[in-house]
């Protein structure tokens, strides 16, 4: 009895010690920046620019631009934001999945909405898109500092049936 109760014992120890091991010592750090990273992408969906200020910060670096906004940071996320808004006022973000690893979050989402408003001066289509997306993010003390992302605009605006070339666009700021 007592060599079963030993080996149980030592059992049971070895179980806790694997179990510490095997914890990530990050999991509460990336759950809350994926909790950020879902807001972020939720003040998009719901087209609350203002939602963007609780969890950007003023001066984020922007990796890959929005070729037609001038501004920097927060303020150019948020113009980008609204001339999205405009462009298609019933724009939905779907979230795929997301994974963090580190300060960083990514995210795969699908963007879909009706082109009602003009886009740079080429007229409303009245044609629905769906195109996916991904954001890779970088946080610190639970807010977002950089941005890469990727966006199919030439399969959006293949879908509204319009002809676009990144020469088209403004140079890239940084």
């Amino acid at each position: 009895m007592k060599t079963r109760l030993v080996a149980y014992t030592l059992f049971s120890a070895m179980l806790a010690i694997s179990a510490c091991q095997t914890t990530d010592p990050d999991a509460a750090v990336k759950a809350k920046n994926k909790e950020t990273m879902q807001a972020i992408l939720g003040a998009f969906g719901n087209h609350t620019p203002d939602a963007l200020d609780a969890l950007i910060v003023a001066d984020y670096i922007e990796h890959t631009p929005d070729p037609w906004v001038k501004s920097k940071g927060l303020a150019g996320l948020k113009e980008s934001l609204q001339a999205s808004i405009a462009m298609m006022p019933d724009f939905k973000v779907k979230i795929n999945y997301m994974i963090a690893e580190g300060d960083i979050v990514m995210a795969h989402y699908t963007w879909s909405g009706t082109n009602t408003g003009s886009v740079e001066g080429m007229p409303a289509t009245g044609k629905a898109v769906s195109v996916d997306g991904v954001d890779v993010a970088r946080f610190k003390d639970g807010k977002g500092v950089e941005h890469w992302g990727y966006f199919d605009m030439g399969k959006m605006m293949d879908q509204l049936g319009m002809t676009w070339s990144p020469s088209q666009a403004a140079p890239a700021q940084n």
